[in-house]
Protein backbone atom coordinates (compact mmCIF):
# COMPACT_ATOMS: atom_id res chain seq x y z
CA UNK A 1 0.00 0.00 0.00
CA UNK A 2 1.12 3.12 -0.74
CA UNK A 3 0.89 6.38 1.05
CA UNK A 4 -0.92 9.36 -0.17
CA UNK A 5 -1.51 13.03 1.21
CA UNK A 6 -4.38 14.88 1.42
CA UNK A 7 -6.05 15.11 -2.56
CA UNK A 8 -4.18 16.98 -4.65
CA UNK A 9 -5.74 20.02 -6.13
CA UNK A 10 -3.33 21.80 -8.60
CA UNK A 11 -2.66 25.51 -7.82
CA UNK A 12 -3.73 27.62 -10.95
CA UNK A 13 -0.50 29.38 -13.20
CA UNK A 14 -1.57 33.17 -11.80
CA UNK A 15 -1.42 32.02 -8.26
CA UNK A 16 1.70 30.29 -8.58
CA UNK A 17 3.40 33.68 -10.50
CA UNK A 18 1.62 35.83 -7.52
CA UNK A 19 3.45 33.45 -4.65
CA UNK A 20 6.27 33.48 -6.09
CA UNK A 21 6.48 37.37 -6.42
CA UNK A 22 4.89 38.10 -2.93
CA UNK A 23 8.09 36.46 -1.93
CA UNK A 24 10.43 37.86 -3.78
CA UNK A 25 12.12 34.86 -5.26
CA UNK A 26 15.11 36.40 -7.13
CA UNK A 27 18.39 34.47 -9.02
CA UNK A 28 19.45 33.87 -5.30
CA UNK A 29 16.57 32.17 -4.57
CA UNK A 30 16.51 28.20 -3.83
CA UNK A 31 12.74 27.43 -3.81
CA UNK A 32 11.07 24.66 -1.82
CA UNK A 33 7.60 22.99 -2.43
CA UNK A 34 6.59 20.53 0.07
CA UNK A 35 3.62 18.34 -1.23
CA UNK A 36 4.21 19.96 -4.61
CA UNK A 37 2.26 17.75 -6.53
CA UNK A 38 2.62 18.32 -10.40
CA UNK A 39 5.36 20.73 -9.91
CA UNK A 40 3.59 23.63 -11.36
CA UNK A 41 5.32 25.93 -8.80
CA UNK A 42 8.78 24.69 -9.49
CA UNK A 43 8.22 25.39 -13.34
CA UNK A 44 6.87 28.70 -12.61
CA UNK A 45 10.00 29.63 -10.33
CA UNK A 46 12.14 28.19 -12.59
CA UNK A 47 10.46 30.19 -16.06
CA UNK A 48 10.51 33.54 -13.99
CA UNK A 49 11.49 36.27 -15.88
CA UNK A 50 15.65 37.08 -15.26
CA UNK A 51 16.37 38.71 -12.79
CA UNK A 52 13.45 36.43 -10.82
CA UNK A 53 14.60 33.19 -11.92
CA UNK A 54 15.11 31.13 -8.64
CA UNK A 55 18.46 29.58 -8.69
CA UNK A 56 16.84 26.24 -7.92
CA UNK A 57 14.02 24.39 -7.66
CA UNK A 58 13.36 21.18 -5.05
CA UNK A 59 10.15 19.93 -4.85
CA UNK A 60 8.74 16.97 -2.35
CA UNK A 61 5.80 14.71 -3.51
CA UNK A 62 4.46 11.34 -1.25
CA UNK A 63 2.43 10.05 -4.41
CA UNK A 64 4.52 7.96 -6.60
CA UNK A 65 1.99 9.03 -9.45
CA UNK A 66 2.49 12.66 -9.14
CA UNK A 67 6.68 12.01 -8.73
CA UNK A 68 6.44 9.78 -11.87
CA UNK A 69 4.51 12.86 -13.49
CA UNK A 70 6.90 15.43 -12.51
CA UNK A 71 9.81 13.15 -13.54
CA UNK A 72 8.24 12.30 -16.80
CA UNK A 73 6.95 15.89 -17.93
CA UNK A 74 8.48 18.48 -15.82
CA UNK A 75 11.90 17.56 -15.10
CA UNK A 76 13.27 16.96 -18.52
CA UNK A 77 12.07 20.89 -19.28
CA UNK A 78 14.81 22.11 -16.93
CA UNK A 79 18.98 21.51 -16.57
CA UNK A 80 19.56 18.70 -14.09
CA UNK A 81 21.02 20.77 -11.54
CA UNK A 82 18.19 23.51 -11.61
CA UNK A 83 14.78 20.71 -10.72
CA UNK A 84 15.08 18.20 -7.60
CA UNK A 85 12.96 16.36 -7.06
CA UNK A 86 12.53 14.05 -3.51
CA UNK A 87 9.43 11.07 -3.49
CA UNK A 88 9.25 10.86 0.05
CA UNK A 89 7.28 12.17 3.28
CA UNK A 90 7.66 15.83 4.03
CA UNK A 91 7.07 15.45 7.55
CA UNK A 92 10.11 13.24 7.97
CA UNK A 93 12.74 15.98 6.45
CA UNK A 94 15.06 17.69 7.94
CA UNK A 95 14.85 21.14 6.52
CA UNK A 96 18.08 22.05 7.84
CA UNK A 97 19.89 19.46 6.26
CA UNK A 98 20.86 19.33 2.31
CA UNK A 99 19.58 19.68 0.05
CA UNK A 100 16.96 22.01 1.47
CA UNK A 101 19.78 23.49 3.89
CA UNK A 102 20.53 26.72 1.55
CA UNK A 103 16.15 27.13 0.48
CA UNK A 104 15.50 30.63 0.80
CA UNK A 105 11.55 29.76 0.06
CA UNK A 106 9.72 27.79 0.95
CA UNK A 107 5.86 27.44 -1.01
CA UNK A 108 3.20 25.25 0.81
CA UNK A 109 -0.91 24.84 -0.78
CA UNK A 110 -1.24 22.64 1.94
CA UNK A 111 -4.32 22.26 4.21
CA UNK A 112 -4.39 24.14 7.37
CA UNK A 113 -4.18 20.29 9.58
CA UNK A 114 -0.80 19.71 7.44
CA UNK A 115 0.39 23.65 8.18
CA UNK A 116 -0.32 22.81 12.14
CA UNK A 117 1.96 19.38 11.69
CA UNK A 118 4.58 21.04 10.02
CA UNK A 119 4.64 24.53 12.50
CA UNK A 120 7.91 22.85 14.17
CA UNK A 121 9.97 21.74 10.90
CA UNK A 122 8.83 24.95 9.90
CA UNK A 123 10.11 27.13 12.51
CA UNK A 124 13.40 25.26 12.90
CA UNK A 125 14.17 25.87 9.37
CA UNK A 126 12.87 29.99 9.89
CA UNK A 127 15.91 29.93 12.07
CA UNK A 128 18.20 28.01 11.32
CA UNK A 129 21.16 30.02 9.94
CA UNK A 130 23.20 28.04 7.15
CA UNK A 131 26.62 30.55 6.86
CA UNK A 132 27.94 30.71 3.68
CA UNK A 133 31.43 29.13 3.02
CA UNK A 134 34.58 30.63 2.37
CA UNK A 135 33.98 29.94 -1.42
CA UNK A 136 30.31 30.98 -1.23
CA UNK A 137 30.53 34.23 -4.04
CA UNK A 138 26.54 34.74 -3.48
CA UNK A 139 24.45 36.51 -0.84
CA UNK A 140 22.19 34.07 1.39
CA UNK A 141 19.10 35.58 0.87
CA UNK A 142 16.55 36.00 3.60
CA UNK A 143 14.07 33.05 4.23
CA UNK A 144 10.24 33.28 3.42
CA UNK A 145 7.16 30.84 3.45
CA UNK A 146 4.41 31.37 0.99
CA UNK A 147 1.13 29.33 1.72
CA UNK A 148 -1.19 29.91 -0.70
CA UNK A 149 -5.09 29.45 0.42
CA UNK A 150 -4.70 28.05 3.95
CA UNK A 151 -2.43 30.60 6.59
CA UNK A 152 -0.37 28.77 9.45
CA UNK A 153 -2.22 28.26 11.91
CA UNK A 154 -1.75 30.76 14.99
CA UNK A 155 1.12 32.81 13.19
CA UNK A 156 1.18 36.36 12.60
CA UNK A 157 1.77 36.90 8.52
CA UNK A 158 3.84 39.20 7.30
CA UNK A 159 1.47 40.14 4.47
CA UNK A 160 -1.86 38.69 2.54
CA UNK A 161 -2.94 39.31 -1.09
CA UNK A 162 -5.68 38.00 -2.52
CA UNK A 163 -5.22 37.00 -6.44
CA UNK A 164 -8.49 35.14 -8.24
CA UNK A 165 -10.43 34.59 -5.01
CA UNK A 166 -8.24 32.66 -3.43
CA UNK A 167 -5.20 33.93 -0.50
CA UNK A 168 -1.42 33.86 -0.40
CA UNK A 169 0.14 34.86 3.22
CA UNK A 170 4.07 35.66 3.10
CA UNK A 171 6.13 34.87 6.69
CA UNK A 172 9.32 35.53 7.91
CA UNK A 173 10.96 34.65 10.66
CA UNK A 174 9.59 37.71 12.51
CA UNK A 175 6.29 36.11 12.32
CA UNK A 176 6.41 32.83 14.13
CA UNK A 177 3.69 32.50 17.08
CA UNK A 178 5.93 31.59 20.90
Amino acid sequence: MTKAGPPFVPCSASVARAALALARVSCEDTVVDLGCGDARVLAAALSLPAPNTARRAIGVEIDPRLACLVRSVVAPAFPPDKLLLVEGDMFLLDLTAPPYDDASVLVLFLLPETLEKLKPQLASWLMYCNPPSASCDRPVPSKRIVTIVFSIPEWRCDCAREVNRQWIFLYNRGDIAP
